[in-house]
C-alpha cells in the first residue's frame, strides 16, 4: 500500500463505539458532533466539522491522476478517506455521477484500505455497498461512491473526485 500522506486523522468510531453518549461519540473528551469549523481551510476547499475538502466537479480524471492532482495541491492532501460520521452524506450532494475516493486494494487484493491513512475502508464508518458489491472482478481496484453506496471500479474511468487535507 502506498501511503504518501502523513496523517493524524483518527477514526472517531472504531475504538470508541461503546462511549456513545446520546447523539454524540465522545473520545477522551472529544465530541465529533460538536466539532466546529475552524476557518483554517485553504482557498478552494470547503470545511465540514473541522475537516477540509476540495470538491472537483469539473475535471474528471482516472483514479491515479485524481490522486496525483490531490497530492500536488500541497502537504497532507490526498484523495478523501471517508472515516468520520457524516462525511459521505456531506459530500454526496455535490455530485450527480459517481466520484472517486481514496479507497483501493492496490497493495493486497481484496484488502480495501484508504490510500492516505492505510485503514480498512469499512473500519470507521458502516459501509453500504451497492448491489453485487464488493466485487473484485475485472481488475476493480478503486472505491467510488455511486449515489449513496460504495462500489468498486477499474481506475480507467473518468470521474469527479474529492481531495481531503489531513491534519498535520
Amino acid at each position: 500500500m502506498e501511503n504518501t500522506t502523513s496523517t493524524s486523522k483518527q477514526c472517531e468510531l472504531s475504538a470508541y463505539a461503546d462511549t456513545d453518549v446520546g447523539a454524540a461519540i465522545v473520545t477522551d473528551n472529544y465530541d465529533f458532533y460538536m466539532k466546529v469549523n475552524t476557518g483554517q481551510c485553504p482557498a478552494d476547499f470547503v470545511e465540514f466539522r473541522g475537516n477540509c475538502y476540495h470538491i472537483e466537479t469539473t475535471y474528471r480524471p482516472q483514479w491515479q491522476s485524481a490522486r496525483d492532482r490531490c497530492i500536488n495541491m500541497g502537504a497532507n492532501i490526498n484523495l478523501v478517506s471517508l472515516e468520520s460520521p457524516g462525511e459521505k452524506d456531506f459530500l454526496a450532494p455535490y455530485f450527480k455521477t459517481p466520484w472517486w475516493t481514496g479507497g483501493n486494494d492496490i497493495a493486497v487484493d481484496t484488502q480495501w484500505v484508504w490510500n492516505a491513512t492505510g485503514r480498512q475502508v469499512d473500519m470507521c464508518e458502516p459501509t453500504v455497498w451497492g448491489p453485487s458489491e464488493p466485487t473484485n472482478a475485472d481488475n476493480k481496484y478503486y472505491v467510488k461512491i455511486d449515489k449513496d453506496s460504495y462500489a468498486y471500479s477499474s481506475g480507467n474511468w473518468a470521474r469527479n473526485y474529492v481531495c481531503e487535507k489531513f491534519q498535520e
